[in-house]
Protein backbone atom coordinates (compact mmCIF):
# COMPACT_ATOMS: atom_id res chain seq x y z
CA UNK A 1 0.00 0.00 0.00
CA UNK A 2 1.29 3.46 -0.90
CA UNK A 3 0.94 5.93 1.93
CA UNK A 4 1.54 9.62 2.44
CA UNK A 5 1.42 11.19 5.91
CA UNK A 6 -0.34 8.07 7.26
CA UNK A 7 -3.22 8.52 4.80
CA UNK A 8 -3.70 5.52 2.54
CA UNK A 9 -4.00 6.79 -1.00
CA UNK A 10 -4.14 3.54 -2.94
CA UNK A 11 -5.35 0.20 -1.65
CA UNK A 12 -3.77 -2.96 -3.09
CA UNK A 13 -7.24 -4.14 -4.19
CA UNK A 14 -8.18 -0.99 -6.12
CA UNK A 15 -8.42 -1.35 -9.85
CA UNK A 16 -6.50 0.83 -12.23
CA UNK A 17 -6.29 1.38 -15.96
CA UNK A 18 -2.90 1.43 -17.64
CA UNK A 19 -2.87 4.72 -19.54
CA UNK A 20 0.82 5.02 -20.16
CA UNK A 21 1.74 2.68 -22.97
CA UNK A 22 4.79 4.57 -24.15
CA UNK A 23 3.73 7.77 -22.41
CA UNK A 24 5.54 7.43 -19.10
CA UNK A 25 9.06 7.79 -20.45
CA UNK A 26 9.96 4.15 -19.79
CA UNK A 27 7.47 3.85 -16.94
CA UNK A 28 4.16 2.11 -16.42
CA UNK A 29 1.49 4.76 -15.86
CA UNK A 30 -1.74 3.67 -14.17
CA UNK A 31 -4.90 5.72 -13.58
CA UNK A 32 -7.03 5.21 -10.46
CA UNK A 33 -10.19 6.89 -11.76
CA UNK A 34 -12.20 6.92 -8.54
CA UNK A 35 -9.41 8.83 -6.75
CA UNK A 36 -8.23 10.91 -9.73
CA UNK A 37 -4.67 9.66 -9.15
CA UNK A 38 -1.91 8.55 -11.47
CA UNK A 39 0.88 6.19 -10.40
CA UNK A 40 4.07 6.13 -12.45
CA UNK A 41 6.49 3.25 -11.81
CA UNK A 42 9.75 2.97 -13.76
CA UNK A 43 10.07 -0.28 -15.68
CA UNK A 44 12.65 -2.59 -14.16
CA UNK A 45 14.57 -3.37 -17.35
CA UNK A 46 14.57 -0.48 -19.84
CA UNK A 47 16.96 -2.38 -22.10
CA UNK A 48 14.13 -4.79 -22.98
CA UNK A 49 12.02 -1.90 -24.32
CA UNK A 50 14.61 0.26 -26.03
CA UNK A 51 16.29 -0.58 -29.31
CA UNK A 52 19.59 0.33 -27.66
CA UNK A 53 20.58 -0.48 -24.09
CA UNK A 54 20.18 2.11 -21.36
CA UNK A 55 22.27 1.73 -18.25
CA UNK A 56 20.22 1.19 -15.10
CA UNK A 57 22.15 3.98 -13.37
CA UNK A 58 21.17 6.44 -16.13
CA UNK A 59 17.54 5.35 -15.83
CA UNK A 60 17.75 5.82 -12.05
CA UNK A 61 19.13 9.34 -12.55
CA UNK A 62 16.29 10.19 -14.93
CA UNK A 63 13.57 9.02 -12.51
CA UNK A 64 15.17 10.65 -9.48
CA UNK A 65 15.70 13.91 -11.38
CA UNK A 66 11.99 14.01 -12.20
CA UNK A 67 11.27 13.75 -8.46
CA UNK A 68 13.78 16.54 -7.74
CA UNK A 69 12.17 18.82 -10.34
CA UNK A 70 8.72 18.29 -8.79
CA UNK A 71 10.17 19.11 -5.36
CA UNK A 72 11.72 22.31 -6.73
CA UNK A 73 8.39 23.28 -8.33
CA UNK A 74 6.65 22.72 -4.99
CA UNK A 75 9.14 25.05 -3.31
CA UNK A 76 8.77 27.72 -6.01
CA UNK A 77 5.01 27.91 -6.56
CA UNK A 78 5.37 31.64 -7.31
CA UNK A 79 6.94 30.70 -10.67
CA UNK A 80 3.45 29.70 -11.86
CA UNK A 81 4.61 26.59 -13.71
CA UNK A 82 1.90 24.10 -14.67
CA UNK A 83 2.42 20.66 -13.17
CA UNK A 84 0.37 17.97 -11.42
CA UNK A 85 0.08 17.88 -7.65
CA UNK A 86 2.43 15.23 -6.24
CA UNK A 87 1.07 13.13 -3.39
CA UNK A 88 3.93 10.73 -2.80
CA UNK A 89 7.13 9.51 -4.40
CA UNK A 90 10.09 7.25 -3.84
CA UNK A 91 13.54 7.47 -5.37
CA UNK A 92 14.83 4.60 -7.46
CA UNK A 93 17.98 2.88 -6.18
CA UNK A 94 19.49 0.26 -8.47
CA UNK A 95 22.07 -0.97 -5.94
CA UNK A 96 19.40 -1.58 -3.28
CA UNK A 97 16.89 -2.94 -5.83
CA UNK A 98 14.34 -0.19 -5.00
CA UNK A 99 12.08 0.47 -8.00
CA UNK A 100 10.77 3.91 -7.05
CA UNK A 101 7.43 5.49 -7.97
CA UNK A 102 5.57 8.75 -8.40
CA UNK A 103 1.96 9.22 -7.26
CA UNK A 104 0.36 12.32 -8.72
CA UNK A 105 -2.85 14.07 -9.60
CA UNK A 106 -4.51 13.04 -12.86
CA UNK A 107 -5.04 15.96 -15.22
CA UNK A 108 -7.58 15.13 -17.90
CA UNK A 109 -7.41 16.58 -21.36
CA UNK A 110 -3.63 16.56 -21.61
CA UNK A 111 -2.32 15.49 -24.98
CA UNK A 112 0.85 13.43 -25.19
CA UNK A 113 2.92 14.28 -28.23
CA UNK A 114 5.61 11.82 -29.26
CA UNK A 115 9.04 13.15 -30.18
CA UNK A 116 8.82 11.67 -33.66
CA UNK A 117 5.50 13.34 -34.51
CA UNK A 118 5.46 16.53 -36.53
CA UNK A 119 5.14 19.56 -34.32
CA UNK A 120 4.00 22.95 -35.47
CA UNK A 121 4.90 26.26 -33.78
CA UNK A 122 1.58 26.34 -31.88
CA UNK A 123 2.52 23.05 -30.16
CA UNK A 124 5.70 24.66 -28.82
CA UNK A 125 4.40 27.96 -27.42
CA UNK A 126 3.16 26.74 -24.02
CA UNK A 127 6.06 24.33 -23.33
CA UNK A 128 8.55 27.09 -24.14
CA UNK A 129 6.75 29.47 -21.75
CA UNK A 130 6.89 26.84 -18.98
CA UNK A 131 10.59 26.16 -19.63
CA UNK A 132 11.32 29.91 -19.54
CA UNK A 133 9.53 30.20 -16.18
CA UNK A 134 11.59 27.31 -14.82
CA UNK A 135 14.84 28.91 -16.01
CA UNK A 136 13.78 32.16 -14.30
CA UNK A 137 13.66 30.46 -10.88
CA UNK A 138 16.54 31.44 -8.61
CA UNK A 139 17.61 28.02 -7.36
CA UNK A 140 19.36 27.72 -4.03
CA UNK A 141 22.85 26.20 -4.01
CA UNK A 142 21.32 23.04 -2.54
CA UNK A 143 18.76 22.82 -5.37
CA UNK A 144 21.44 23.52 -7.98
CA UNK A 145 23.53 20.68 -6.59
CA UNK A 146 20.65 18.21 -6.90
CA UNK A 147 19.89 18.82 -10.58
CA UNK A 148 22.28 16.91 -12.87
CA UNK A 149 24.05 19.11 -15.39
CA UNK A 150 23.54 18.32 -19.08
CA UNK A 151 21.48 15.23 -18.26
CA UNK A 152 19.27 15.35 -21.34
CA UNK A 153 22.19 16.07 -23.65
CA UNK A 154 24.32 13.29 -22.22
CA UNK A 155 21.41 10.82 -22.28
CA UNK A 156 20.61 11.63 -25.92
CA UNK A 157 24.31 11.32 -26.79
CA UNK A 158 24.44 7.95 -25.04
CA UNK A 159 21.39 6.72 -26.95
CA UNK A 160 22.45 8.01 -30.35
CA UNK A 161 26.10 7.01 -30.02
CA UNK A 162 25.00 3.51 -29.04
CA UNK A 163 22.58 3.46 -31.98
CA UNK A 164 25.38 4.44 -34.36
CA UNK A 165 27.63 1.68 -32.94
CA UNK A 166 24.76 -0.80 -33.25
CA UNK A 167 24.15 0.25 -36.87
CA UNK A 168 27.80 -0.47 -37.76
CA UNK A 169 27.58 -3.90 -36.12
CA UNK A 170 24.34 -4.82 -37.92
CA UNK A 171 25.21 -3.33 -41.33
CA UNK A 172 26.90 -6.49 -42.71
CA UNK A 173 23.71 -8.45 -41.95
CA UNK A 174 21.32 -6.00 -43.61
CA UNK A 175 19.34 -7.32 -46.57
CA UNK A 176 19.54 -5.29 -49.79
CA UNK A 177 16.33 -3.46 -50.66
CA UNK A 178 14.87 -4.53 -53.99
CA UNK A 179 13.56 -1.74 -56.20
Amino acid sequence: MVANNSIDLIDQNETSIIIGAGKGHLSTVSLYEDKNLVRKIPITEPSKVLAVPLKQERFQTMHNTELIIYEILKNHHEANISHPKIFDSQEMNVKSNVTGYLLMEYISGCEHVYLFENLNPEHLIEPIKQIARFHAIKLSENEQGKVPKNMLTSWMAELFCEAVRLEHVLKPYAQPVLA
